[in-house]
Parts: structure tokens; sequence; C-alpha cells
């Protein structure tokens, strides 16, 4: 018996957001604390209450489709698959786990609840592409062109439950059954000609079966070569419920701090990389800024050493844009390279805004007057931009035809998810990964995606291979 999970997609709010006049426009004016009348505010939060109620109709019985092939893997020159030679032709892919949500037993496995303790649970979720009757070779061909015939629905097959850690248990003299798990992943991550490990934090409103399925084709479109750890944080998977997925990723920050510490102790990827989507940027965001004071508690600046770490992709992130500019400067330093893609109209943060009155890092202001910073955070957003390892994406700025705006974009627009897989992969700087540059918000250097992104980076990917 199939695991499925009745979910809503994102890119339904851009779908739903046509009928509700208002949410997320150009000319929306900043609500709360920031200005705004309270009949406006009135207005917004009727027609997002609306809004919501639109979403749960529509959302009914969908689960997670195959995203649309990133843009560059449609040129058969890049073809990912056909350059795996380890690759396994079959409709299953496996992702590595760890959750802190409590588990029920479920007809395959494990079914990880919106119940929680501190206790980390280690494993491999099994998915499948499409039905028992799709062959590899019909999956390829869809998943190597712009225009599909089908939609290939993924589901969650089997979960298997390897190891546990609690919160109590050394780091050090860890149990048989974690090491097992360690060795299984470390093992894996020999056997990946990248050698490196993508640790992916879901977003709110989100299922365990979700947050693998996402997870999942992320490492299915690297052609099966990069290895996925999905952190399934406890979502209350209810878009009503929003205010308490913000506090359960406060709650769970310390358990993704000590599942970072564990890693950094025993696992062997040469880099550890970070996709941290939605409100898993608010999760990251906040357990790594409070990793990073740690460092500069005892005197010492952060540094990428002991914890390896190489690219941090935060998209759509919603985390509080203050919190964002207090956090980034003391781990800036432990990575490579940190990404921030923005849309001062995603209409997803914009509702996000709408519970609290606080800007969101991945929707920033229209006008930059409605965002004050104190001097040091001036000072501290100035040292992480001239550190030269900090890329904020307007993904409003573009005049490529057919570019779709979500707060999904990460894998519903085939232009970022290119973005996001050679940056994780390849550590590429935006210039080289095909983006322009233009003196932008605050008088910063902000990215975007120019019209003739797609040939530069082909020429860099070319460039690379000689």
């Amino acid at each position: 018996m199939k695991l499925k999970q009745i979910v809503t997609k994102p890119h339904m709010f851009m779908v739903a957001g046509l009928l509700v006049p208002g949410l997320g426009t150009a000319d929306s004016k900043p609500t709360g604390p920031i200005g705004g009348k309270p009949s406006s505010l009135y207005r917004t939060a009727f027609n997002s209450l609306f809004l919501m109620f639109v979403l749960f109709l529509m959302g009914c019985g969908h689960g997670v489709t195959l995203m649309p092939t990133p843009e560059v893997l449609r040129d058969e020159k890049f073809d990912i698959f056909a350059h795996n030679p380890n690759l396994e032709k079959s409709n299953k892919i496996s992702v590595f786990y760890a959750t802190n949500r409590i588990p029920a037993q479920g007809p395959s496995g494990p079914d990880y609840t919106k119940s929680f303790d501190h206790t980390l649970r280690f494993g491999e979720a099994t998915l499948q592409i499409g039905s028992d009757e799709v062959t590899w070779e019909e999956i390829h061909a869809e998943s190597t062109t712009a225009e599909r015939k089908d939609e290939f629905e993924i589901s969650l097959i089997r979960t298997m439950e390897v190891g546990r850690l609690n919160n109590s248990e050394s780091l050090e003299q860890i149990p048989e059954d974690t090491q097992n798990f360690l060795d299984k992943l470390n093992n894996a991550i020999a056997e990946s000609p990248f050698k490196t490990l993508t640790i992916y934090v879901h977003g709110a409103n989100s299922s365990f079966y979700r947050a693998a399925a996402q997870g999942g084709q992320y490492h299915y479109f690297t052609g099966s070569r990069a290895i996925v750890l999905v952190f399934s944080w406890p979502s209350a998977e209810n878009i009503l419920k929003y205010t308490t997925d913000v506090k359960n990723t406060k709650e769970t920050a310390p358990d993704f701090i000590r599942l970072l510490k564990l890693l950094e102790k025993h696992c062997n990827a040469k880099r550890i990389n970070i996709i941290a989507y939605s409100a898993g940027g608010r999760l990251t965001g906040d357990a790594l800024g409070r990793m990073g004071r740690e460092y500069m508690d005892t005197g010492a600046e952060p540094v990428r050493e002991p914890y390896r770490f190489g690219e941090l992709y935060f998209t759509s992130s919603d985390e509080d844009l203050y919190e964002f500019v207090d956090n980034v400067p003391s781990y800036i330093h432990m990575f490579e390279g940190v990404t921030l893609t923005i849309d001062k109209k995603d209409p997803v943060l914009g509702f996000a805004k709408i519970t609290d009155g606080e800007l969101r890092a991945g929707r920033p202001p229209q006008d930059a007057a409605n965002f004050d910073l104190t001097d040091a955070q001036n000072e501290g957003l100035t040292q992480t931009i001239n550190s030269g390892r900090f890329t904020i994406i307007n993904l409003e700025i573009n005049k490529i035809p057919g570019f779709e705006f979500s707060h999904g974009a990460w894998y519903e627009n085939p232009w970022v998810s290119t973005d996001v897989i050679t940056t994780l992969n390849l550590g590429f700087q935006p210039e080289r990964r095909g983006l322009a540059k233009y003196k932008g918000y605050l008088d910063r250097g902000v990215w975007y995606f120019p019209p003739d992104y797609l040939e530069k980076l082909k020429s860099s990917l070319l460039d690379r291979k000689k």
C-alpha cells in the first residue's frame, strides 16, 4: 500500500490570487506596525482568509508531482542521467532523512506524525515516480523535455528507520543504530561523484511525505548523484495553523543544531550544502545564528571548519527580515556561499506578514524607506555583502519568456531550479552561473536572471569540461 498525502500546491496562491485583488500586488502598501490604514489591513486579511478557503478546496486530492525539468537539463548535451555510470534505471528513488517527529506504525514503515519531541530519528525513505507500470525510459524522456505528455505523481512507498539519538546522549559515543545510519550515509557519499551531502529543510504546511518528495526530486534531477538528507521538522500540516509552525521552528532549532554537530563529527562529506525553503529558512537561519554566536562568545571568528559547509540556498525564506540581518553576519564565514532569493510580490510571504506584521527575508518591502536598520545592523549587512560570499537574487527582474513567479520557484521555475542545482553541486559564483548584477535594493549589489542567462551558463558548463 502506497502512502500519499493530501497537500496544497504553493503555486496555487498565484492562481487563486488572481481571484482576490489586493494581495501581494505591486501597489500594495505596508500594513500592521509598518503603516497603512486599518481598512486596508481588514480588506487584505479578509481576502487572505478567502484565499485560504479557495486553496483548501483546490488542494484536495493533490500529491507532489514531478517538478518541471530544470532548463539546462533540457539540452541533450547536459543530460545528467546519461553521465551517471552508476544510475539505477528505475522509477524508484531514495533519500535519507532525520526528523524529530514522533512515529506511528504505518503499513510500509514508520508514519511520522505532527507530534514531536527532541529525539532525532534517522532513516531512509523510498519514493516512486509515477505508477508501477511506468518505465524508466518513459520517465527519462519526460524528464529531459520542456513539454511533457504526462504528469508523474511522486509516492512515498516505504520508510525505514535506522537509528535514534535523544537529546541527552553524547555526540561522541553514539548508539550503535545511529552509527549504522551514519555508515550507510557515508557509504552513499563515498559512491557519489560529488562527495557532498545536501540537507533539505522544508517549509510550512508540509507533511513528512511532502518533504521527502521535494527532497527526492532534487536528488533525481542531479542524475541521482547528489546525496540528500531531508530534515523533516514538525509542521502542523495546515495553513490555518501557520503560527503553530512558526512556534515549532523555534522549538526545533536546538534539534537541527544537534544534527549539524552530529554530522560535523561523523559525516565524511567534503561539503555539506543546505536548501532552506520558506519556513525552513526561518528554522535554518535561527539555528545557524545561534551556532555563529557560539563562536563569537568564545572570541573566535566563525570559519568553515569544522562543519565543512558549502553552499546555503535560502529560497522564498520566511525568516523575519530583521532577524535575518542579525543572524547572517554571524555565520556567513562558515559557508563558501549564501544565496537569498527575493520577490517583493511573493503572495505566500505576503500572507505570512499579515499574521504578525513582520517583514520577511524573501519578501522585502516595496519601499526601502520602510526598512530601518540600526547602525550595527547596517554595518553587519555591509560586511556580509563585502565578504564576497553573499548573493541576493531578485526574481522580479528578468526578461525571460515564460519566467513565472511562485513561492515554490526553486522547484516550479526551470531557471531557478537550474540555479539551485548549479550552485549547490558546482559552487559557481553568480556571474559564472549566468546571472547579471545591478545596483539594487538599498543600493546593494543585486543579481537577476538576464535574457542571455542560459547561454552564459551553458558556456560556463562547457568550459568546465575542457
